[in-house]
């Protein structure tokens, strides 16, 4: 139960710990505290039954020296008052010119996990070094990835190819003359229009444009800038928007996945 407005945030079980959310933090203190990480913000979600914290690593990447394509590590912390979530630790990294979230699945490297209750400060310690390794692995892995995708030149015709095996066009459904399913040709239309207006003329393309990474970039920016997030019974547009983009679940996961295999001859 909130203290401030006794709203009721959830119903558990006796077995269920409370972690408070002054003390949430303590393991992202570790690394802060060290010089490790800095406090980027904070939030929660559904009236506060979620809560969440967000670091920014200090370094920043530059895929093949290229200054343009600087990405920034994040690590997230997420906690639930209701049991609906466990507690877990999930990379994030940011492709700074575009503001596209890649928390995308790698085959070595997951980029979430769940982690325990930490009431010692060794425990901490050791938790929060686990944190910092995994998400520096993470981004080495997709580094190595996506400067594979970077050198991989495609031309019009693959990027074509390429978007069409993500958002296949439905067969027409003809009834009486007329297309049954016509909402979700019209749906996979608009959709793959909007990313090769992006891939063709978006200024944070110019300099990947006819590259692999340009045609997995201009999905993400779709998936993450342009997409629709509706309101739901539990939760609003922003927030299914903000569980979307860190869960990893977005077209831009597909088109990644898509893309790792062409580059590694799959």
């Amino acid at each position: 139960m909130r203290d401030d407005t006794q709203q009721v945030l959830g119903v558990v079980k006796k077995r269920y710990r409370i972690l408070q959310n002054d003390s949430g933090p303590q393991l992202l203190d570790e690394l802060v505290a060290a010089g490790d990480a800095l406090y980027e913000t904070a939030g929660s979600l559904h009236g506060g039954s979620q809560v969440w914290w967000l670091l920014k690593l200090p370094e920043e990447t530059a895929l093949s020296g290229d200054l343009r394509e600087q990405l920034q590590t994040s690590i997230l912390l997420c906690n639930s008052h209701d049991g609906s979530i466990a507690t877990t630790i999930t990379t994030i990294v940011l492709r700074k010119i575009n503001q596209t979230t890649l928390t995308w699945p790698l085959p070595n490297t997951p980029f979430t996990n769940r982690t325990k209750h930490c009431n010692t400060s060794t425990t901490r310690t050791l938790a929060a070094h686990e944190a910092l390794n995994r998400a520096n692995n993470y981004t080495s892995e997709l580094r190595t990835a996506a400067e594979q995708m970077l050198e991989r030149k495609i031309n019009d015709g693959q990027f074509t190819a390429f978007l069409n095996q993500l958002v296949p066009t439905p067969r027409a459904k003809i009834t009486n003359d007329r297309a049954l399913n016509q909402r979700g040709i019209t749906m996979a239309d608009n959709t793959k229009g909007q990313i090769t207006q992006i891939y063709h003329h978006n200024p944070t393309q110019t300099h990947v444009h006819g590259t692999l990474w340009g045609a997995l970039q201009a999905v993400q920016y779709y998936s993450d800038h342009l997409a629709t997030n509706r309101n739901t019974d539990d939760a609003s547009a922003d927030e299914n928007r903000f569980k979307r983009l860190t869960s990893g679940k977005t077209l831009g996961s597909q088109a990644f996945a898509q893309a790792l295999a062409l580059v590694e001859g799959k």
